[in-house]
């Protein structure tokens, strides 16, 4: 999977990252949006060292206004003199399996037109209808998306919980707690974000150790009895899935003292141009990190997107099956069976150096193309962030660059290639 967003199993009042599966390619819905966005089902803020868990105090609201139904504003709404604008977001759901009662959306929530009489909502950006949601149910969900730039990230300073008002530096204490000191996930943590004194350098700098030390695979072993799954993976194997990545780079954040919550919901799956809708599957299930920056709220994070496969080569496979092969072949024939696994092995390892996809290979060319004239990417410069400083070196006020990285952010995510 070229983005790496399977693992996740399911959707409930916890989440437990001791479980393992395999999600499938069943359709689970389809949606009709106006930009791919991840379509939130619920957010979790408790930490127990194995699962993350909704406050038992957090009883979501009634909203009874019907169709639409309008969602107000809570404590996470960020508070500022002149509120970020940010872009509306029309989306219609399709349901086309059995489904949760999460009505998904993206952030922040507005208007849901809904067919029922009431709806429920959190604090925690979770919507919770009140029928179950059989195949065919449709319903459309009108978002505010405070998306920040990376730019206006950047310009964010001070400590994320000192600059907001009273009553959301106490909401975002829940945020920070710990069950335990996390000693080593701190010292590690401080680290990797010594020289960043800003929250996005301290976020970027995060995911890109993740992304250099770190391997996904669904296939790991059960998580020990007694064990903490942040321990075992930055300690341990070093392997998992968008649940372990991503629980791991907020418990990092938490102990730096940075607001971190856990979300999950979905990927915007594959688009399909003839029917202008995303098909969502059950591999397109999805966990990632929200941080909280002073003026604009929560934003999304997703450290799993930089991880690299934990799955074997397959040159690798092939030297390990011949090794079983040549103890039982005479000695004559041998050399040539060597040469021939040789040879295959080497055609394999040109095939995996080439691009895997079109968004691989022109982000490859955007890169050579900033060596060759003397502005390398830097660590944990986002494309986006890279492809604006080669159109500004060009003196490009037309933004050639940073409409190149749109399409190769819409094919990595979206899994359509123009």
């Amino acid at each position: 999977d070229a983005t790496r967003v399977g693992g996740f199993l399911g959707f409930a009042t916890h989440l437990d990252t001791a479980l393992r599966g395999a999600p499938g390619n069943t359709v689970v819905m389809r949606v009709r949006a106006q930009r791919p966005s991840y379509w939130i089902g619920e957010t979790f803020n408790t930490w127990d060292g194995v699962s993350w868990k909704v406050p038992t105090k957090n009883v979501p609201t009634p909203l009874f206004s019907g169709s639409p139904f309008v969602v107000p504003p809570t404590v996470d709404t960020p508070v500022v003199a002149s509120p970020v604008a940010g872009q509306s977001d029309l989306q219609t759901f399709y349901m086309a399996q059995s489904s949760p009662n999460l009505i998904f959306h993206a952030d922040n929530a507005v208007d849901v037109w809904f067919p029922a009489r009431n709806i429920y909502v959190s604090g925690n950006d979770t919507m919770v209808s009140p029928i179950a949601l059989g195949p065919g149910a449709i319903y459309t969900v009108r978002s505010q998306v405070n998306t920040a730039t990376p730019d206006e990230l950047r310009a964010v300073t001070g400590t994320p919980a000192s600059t907001e008002s009273s009553s959301q530096a106490r909401e975002l204490k829940v945020d920070l707690q710990l069950p335990k000191p996390y000693g080593r996930v701190k010292a590690l943590a401080e680290k990797i974000t010594a020289k960043k004194t800003t929250t996005d350098a301290k976020v970027q700098a995060l995911i890109s150790w993740i992304g250099a030390h770190t391997h996904y695979s669904t296939d790991i072993p059960p998580l020990a009895p007694g064990a903490d799954t942040v321990d075992e993976f930055l300690f341990g194997n070093r392997t998992g899935f968008c649940e372990q990545i991503s629980t791991a780079m907020a418990v990092m954040l938490r102990s730096i003292d940075i607001p971190a919550r856990e979300a999950v919901g979905y990927v915007p799956g594959s688009y399909n141009p003839i029917t202008d809708l995303y098909e969502v599957q059950n591999k397109d299930a999805h966990a990632w990190v929200q941080v909280w920056f002073a003026h604009y709220g929560w934003q999304s994070f997703d450290p799993t997107a930089v991880v690299p496969l934990a799955n074997p080569s397959p040159g690798a496979t092939l030297f390990h099956d011949a090794g079983r092969a040549l103890k039982a072949l005479p000695l004559i024939p041998l050399g040539v069976v060597l040469f021939l696994a040789a040879a295959t092995a080497l055609v394999f390892s040109w095939r995996r150096q080439r691009p895997a996809t079109w968004a691989i290979a022109v982000a490859r060319r955007m890169e050579r193309t900033g060596r060759r004239a003397g502005r390398p990417r830097e660590t944990g410069e986002t494309l986006s962030e890279y492809a604006s400083v080669l159109d500004a070196m060009a003196g490009d006020a037309s933004g050639t660059w940073a409409s190149v990285a749109w399409l190769i952010e819409a094919s990595a995510y979206g899994h359509h290639e123009p």
